[in-house]
């Protein structure tokens, strides 16, 4: 329901969206412990996977192939605890995916 200014009244129809995440990979555990899976839902050649800290500041940064039927480990036992972002780039950086995780002890 909309009212106006000179107080009329009038229903719109209900429209249904769908927005999508554009999130094309899963990470889990999370929160992690030892190692991160990183698991996609496309092959990316020669993608760039970066872990930043709360601050925005790089902490580790690899190159590698990610692949639809194969799970790729990442090692964050060296993390201290707390909140990171993990971040995957395809190689021209026409794509970008990521998310945040939680670090335990």
């Amino acid at each position: 329901k909309q009212t106006d200014y000179d107080g009329k009244s009038t229903f719109s129809n209900i429209e249904s969206i769908y927005r999508g995440t554009g999130r094309n990979f899963s990470v889990f555990p999370n929160p992690a412990q030892n190692a991160l899976v990183l698991s996609m839902q496309e092959v990316v050649e020669a993608a760039s996977v970066t872990i930043y800290n709360a601050y925005g500041q790089l902490i580790w940064s690899s190159t590698q192939t990610l692949s639809i039927k194969k799970e790729t480990f990442i090692d964050v036992s060296f993390l201290s605890a707390g909140s990171y972002f993990i971040r995957i780039s395809t190689a021209n950086n026409s794509n970008s995916f990521g998310c945040q995780f939680i670090k335990t002890e």
